[in-house]
């Protein structure tokens, strides 16, 4: 029986890694008109054409008929009609670092523009990226894609069920399926020796890989059949199967018009054991269609990616990426997502906040010398770069969400003696709790009188409809004093506050007693009162210890600690580990496989250096544990306990080192209530280790707003918010053999690190983490809860807040 080779040729996408990003976006560009002209071409000497383009995802199209000439778009579409010019509709290869709805809109973007075609458009193709959110299986559905073709990179990755070259169907958490075909890498037609003067052995390891004297036909004739016979002995049944390749050995290619003239010679000398055919991506799945697919295996869960780790090369900027999320959601709440009201110059700045943020999203995360060579020019300009898509859409998502508040809200800005009015808003449909944070900056005034001339004590706030008092606690801060209160909305509402001075001070009267002494030391145990070894609140006891810094929780409505019994590291201290070069920087790496440290890394905790309370308050309490930990210069926890929210903020400051070792930095989050951990990704609430495709990823995970555990028999339930540090792995961080997901497994609770950061990979990760740096983390707990979609609302609700602001 013949067998058909179905060749795709295609670009892989990587904006940077090759060269800058704005070059990297004309050579895409380039490249379709490239391959129109070898269309022309063959049009021009022969009756048909067989040579056919891919463009691997829509954002090619998308920046082809933005720079393209009418006419030549005319000739782009009369060749995408004709099958000559294919295009994958997803949008760019991402990470799960993307927000789902935002790219959603992207991807009906591309659904939209292959309707103008009378032809089947509907099959999307991702390269590099090893993993996928379960929810993009609905993102894909939901916007005319039916069809995903996946090109693993298995370096220091891996595909999942236990092969490739193989079709699935993937349940998606709606309950729909989606064909996937998990495919070879992206260049392995290259590696077969398919093109000309573009062959490689990256994977394929035989007597050819350093031979440079034998003709490349007869390489690729052993390489080949051999492949054929080992996909045979492996149970392939196909009479058909699909290759990608690229039309030179590089991320990035071009297409390549001598391919023709490789595909006419084999199929001369081969054609009737097996021919080769160029395909675009989606004939190969009408291809595939035909077959009895009524057999096919159907799996449902998280499809891991191995390379979501990058984000941890780049700490600050997706710090500043996931605050502009948090606005870009806010402001979808604010207007229950209907932005029709904006003016058209809004519009286009709330498209350019989208793109910049989906260009972070982007899996590219450097140049492909980061570091080999991390004093490259090329290295530090593509890391700037990548650091302004991240920067940029967070000015233009702010100038948006601003100009929102001020036109429909009434923001204020500053103004010479002013008085001071506040909106707090309730963006949500669910009634809200939550600590509110009013500014006065230190040049105001109020009632005519300075504040910086020591009127805090005399200031109270109220509602300006009602004239209800609220409980106040003023920090002092750079440039502004904050006053914090807790405040409780209702769906969607709105309350005005204001300031006035009163004549009785607001403040705690302190005189020596039996309980505090004159050197003002709370160490005494006496009922009723406070001491510096426990702080209570209505919901909380906070244990603390100089030598762990937090010794225990106990939530009080069950007498229970909300502290994992077994961990090895207790809450917020850091973990620092360092792989000693032995080798090269590259090589050192390279030589980690899948796990993401060396077998000999050193491996160190905070040590305790002071634990003290900073300040008590009506709102809160203010714990510091300064630490000591390896890599850096400094680790210092600042806890902020709530007197009556069931809440902590920890904000984890670190002055890091530079090194140029591999290394890892850990923050530990030893916490639960339940026997599972549930976490949202992209956009999907899943459980690790439970929820996932079989053999996937378990080593780390990348988060969108955190860690959720539920007490289903007490209706209760916890979470870690994670707001700028959005990587997590589980259990023993020693260097181990890898296991992959099997369904046997159905354990998670495990401990729980946030990944803070990591200089990891050997080719484009950002290599220097020194630096100053705050992470902040929020755990609350939440009453009456009856599933874990409930929870996952409340995360999401005190992962961004509420809206504050003066009027």
């Amino acid at each position: 029986m013949t067998k058909t080779i179905y060749l795709i040729n295609h670009s892989h996408t990587d904006i940077g890694y090759t060269d800058v990003q704005e070059i990297i976006t004309e050579y895409h560009v380039d490249y379709i008109r490239q391959a129109m002209e070898i269309i022309a071409n063959e049009l021009a000497n022969h009756e048909s054409c067989d040579y056919i383009w891919t463009c691997e995802n829509y954002w090619q199209v998308d920046l082809f008929l933005n720079e393209a000439e009418p006419t030549e778009i005319a000739v782009f579409e009369e060749y995408i009609a004709a099958g000559y010019i294919d295009f994958g509709k997803n949008y760019l290869n991402m990470t799960e670092l993307v927000d789902s709805k935002m790219y959603e809109k992207y991807l009906k973007e591309g659904d939209d523009y292959s309707k103008k075609f009378n032809r089947q458009l509907n099959s999307a193709m991702t390269a590099d990226i090893n993993g996928y959110s379960w929810s993009y299986s609905d993102s894909l559905l939901e916007n005319g894609i039916d069809n995903l073709f996946s090109c693993i990179h298995g370096h220091h990755g891996m595909y999942p069920l236990f092969k490739n070259q193989l079709p699935f169907w993937w349940e998606s958490p709606k309950g729909e399926k989606l064909l996937v075909w998990s495919g070879e890498h992206y260049h392995f037609g290259n590696e077969l020796g398919i093109v000309p003067n573009a062959q490689t052995s990256y994977q394929i390891k035989d007597e050819y890989m350093f031979d440079s004297a034998t003709e490349q036909f007869e390489i690729a004739t052993k390489r080949i059949f051999r492949y054929i016979e080992d996909l045979t002995s492996r149970g392939y049944t196909y009479d058909f199967l699909p290759l990608m390749i690229s039309g030179f050995m590089s991320d990035n290619a071009g297409p390549s018009e001598q391919l023709l003239g490789f595909i006419n010679r084999w199929n001369e000398t081969f054609g009737d054991q097996v021919t080769l055919k160029m395909s675009g991506l989606n004939e190969f799945f009408d291809v595939l269609r035909k077959e009895d697919l009524s057999t096919l295996p159907t799996y449902a869960g998280d499809w891991n990616d191995w390379w979501a780790d990058g984000v941890g090369s780049t700490p600050a900027a997706t710090k500043i990426y996931k605050a502009a999320i948090r606005k870009y959601r806010l402001l979808q709440e604010l207007t229950d997502g209907v932005t029709d009201h904006f003016s058209t110059k809004e519009q286009e700045l709330l498209k350019n906040a989208e793109k910049n943020l989906l260009m972070y999203a982007e899996h590219t995360w450097g140049y492909s010398s980061s570091v080999s060579e991390p004093w490259n020019t090329l290295v530090n300009e593509l890391d700037y770069r990548k650091v302004a898509y991240a920067t940029n859409g967070s000015q233009q998502i702010t100038k948006v969400l601003n100009k929102e508040l001020v036109k429909n809200h009434g923001r204020a800005y500053p103004k010479a003696h002013r008085k001071q009015k506040y909106k707090i808003i309730n963006p949500y449909n669910d009634v809200v709790q939550s600590d509110s944070t009013l500014l006065i900056e230190y040049w105001e005034n109020i009632e005519g009188r300075s504040v910086s001339n020591g009127l805090f004590p005399f200031i109270e706030v109220y509602d300006v409809d009602t004239n209800e008092v609220y409980p106040c606690q003023i920090d002092t801060t750079a440039r502004a004093f904050e006053i914090t209160i807790n405040v409780k909305l209702n769906p969607k509402e709105v309350k005005t506050l204001s300031v006035r001075l009163t004549d009785e001070p607001k403040m705690t009267r302190n005189y020596t007693s039996f309980v505090q002494g004159a050197e003002r030391v709370l160490d005494i145990v006496f009922e009723g009162k406070p001491n510096d070894y426990f702080i209570e609140t209505e919901h909380f006891t906070v244990e603390l210890s100089n030598r762990t810094g937090i010794k225990d929780i106990i939530l009080k409505s069950n007498n229970q600690s909300i502290l994992k019994e077994d961990y090895d590291v207790p809450a917020f201290l850091g973990v620092y580990e360092k792989t000693e070069i032995r080798t090269s920087p590259y090589e050192e790496r390279r030589r980690m496989g899948r796990n993401r440290k060396g077998k000999h890394a050193d491996r160190s905790i905070s040590k305790i250096r002071d634990v003290y309370v900073k300040e008590r308050g009506e709102i809160f309490t203010t714990v510091v544990i300064e630490g000591q930990l390896e890599g850096t210069q400094m680790y210092a926890i600042y806890l902020k306990i709530y007197n009556a929210l069931p809440k902590i903020e920890a904000s984890i400051r670190i002055q890091k080192n530079n090194e140029w070792a591999p290394e890892n930095l850990y923050v530990s989050l030893p916490f639960s209530i339940g026997e599972e951990l549930f976490v949202k990704k992209s956009g999907n609430v899943m459980r690790p280790k439970v929820d996932q495709l079989p053999g996937t990823n378990t080593e780390f995970y990348l988060l969108d707003t955190g860690n959720m555990y539920l007490d289903e028999t007490n209706k209760r339930g916890l979470g870690v918010c994670m707001h700028d540090t959005p990587l997590i792995t589980l259990g023993d961080l020693e260097n181990h053999p890898i296991e992959l997901f099997r369904p046997s497994d159905k354990s998670n609770n495990e401990n729980v690190y946030s990944w803070v950061m990591n200089n990891f990979w050997e080719t484009n990760f950002k290599v220097d983490l020194s630096g100053f740096y705050e992470f902040k983390y929020t755990l609350f707990v939440a009453e009456d809860i009856s599933n874990i979609q409930e929870l996952d609302k409340k995360m999401d609700q005190t992962n961004q807040g509420i809206i504050t602001i003066p009027i």
